[in-house]
């Protein structure tokens, strides 16, 4: 793994965990997976940038980043090394929370799968605007969901407004729940409490007029407020880790979709480390 460039993630510490670590973040440096416009291999370096501009304390959590054991691990540079890296660092830290930065959504299916070896019957929520159950795509990305719910793990999916006409008509047979609203019904709700979760949020789940730093954004979709409150109505879930994807720097000049970013990494841990 790669040290954290140019400088660790806020007020965290550069290194190697140690198991009394509350939180781990690690880089995902890589975007081979992309099927329209690259970037998101920058946004591991960029996230923690621009975290210099933002406070360690949360007036909506009430916690500060000072009064916890945060470790930035460094960058994973290569996807088929993200299993091994994230296994390493969970054997390192096995109580601690996972965050990972960066990268397109075809890491999450392998990080999923390091986290799930760990944690025995692990469900995953993920917000985003497509569907991505393609059973094969040129960048596979668009893959993710399928990917996930064909190694037994359970998915669901909040906010999507975009996929083939294949995918939508899989959605009952692939998704155990799907919703075009960032709300969680008690019904799934329910499903969850008692199993580890893990949570991953694909940045172009929310409109571009919020975002417009990422590869394929899709019209139509939430504002960063709606996003932080479906996140804040997870507390109570046993969330183990999380992801942030699809944040492509080039694409985005003002740097708005970075600090978005780098916000919501501060939130995810305060909120569930």
């Amino acid at each position: 793994m790669r040290r954290p460039a140019p400088f660790p993630f806020l007020a965290a510490k550069s290194g190697e965990p140690t198991p009394d670590a509350q939180a781990v973040i690690v880089g995902l440096a890589t975007d081979g997976g992309v099927s329209f416009r690259p970037g998101a291999v920058e946004a591991p370096a960029k996230i923690r940038e621009f975290s210099d501009s933002i406070e360690t304390w949360s007036q909506r959590a009430k916690r500060d980043l000072e009064d916890m054991r945060v470790v930035d691990a460094g960058d994973v540079s290569s996807r088929n090394e993200i299993a091994d890296s994230i296994a390493e660092l969970l054997d390192l830290a096995p109580n601690a929370f996972l965050l990972s930065i960066g990268g397109d959504h075809s890491v999450t299916p392998p990080a999923v799968g390091a986290v799930a070896a760990k944690h025995t019957d692990l469900a995953v929520v993920g917000f985003d605007a497509h569907l991505d159950l393609r059973e094969d795509y040129p960048g596979d990305h668009a893959c993710t969901y399928r990917y996930i719910a064909d190694r037994g793990v359970p998915c669901y999916v909040f906010g999507p407004r975009s996929g083939a006409r294949t995918e939508w008509n899989d959605v009952p047979k692939v998704l155990s729940h799907y919703s075009p609203s960032l709300d969680m019904p008690d019904t799934v709700r329910s499903e969850l409490i008692g199993r580890p979760v893990y949570v991953t949020i694909d940045i172009d789940v929310l409109d571009p007029s919020v975002a417009p730093g990422t590869g394929t954004p899709e019209a139509g979709g939430p504002g960063f407020n709606e996003l932080l409150e479906a996140i804040e109505a997870l507390q109570g879930l046993n969330v183990v880790a999380c992801d942030i994807v699809e944040i492509a720097p080039p694409l985005d000049p003002s740097g708005i979709t970075l600090g978005l970013g780098a916000l919501l990494a501060r939130e995810l841990i305060l909120r569930f480390a």
